[in-house]
């Protein structure tokens, strides 16, 4: 008798958690004020945390 033998396999699952807030800006146009916000971001004036937590989405990959 030939039992059926389930064979387990390893999956790789990324999980992304997506943070997001809205920064208010003065600029002359939409240019200027991303440059604000990105300046901002990458001297770390604008830092997010769990209260900007929006979503979690998880994916089997390769």
């Amino acid at each position: 008798m030939n039992k059926a033998v389930a064979v387990k396999r390893i999956f790789n699952v990324e999980i992304t958690e997506i943070l997001s807030r809205v920064i208010k800006v003065n600029a002359k146009d939409e240019q200027s004020a991303l440059s604000r916000v990105q300046a901002l971001y990458q001297n770390e004036e604008v830092v997010l945390g769990s209260e900007d937590y929006r979503n979690t989405e998880f994916e089997v990959v390769e």
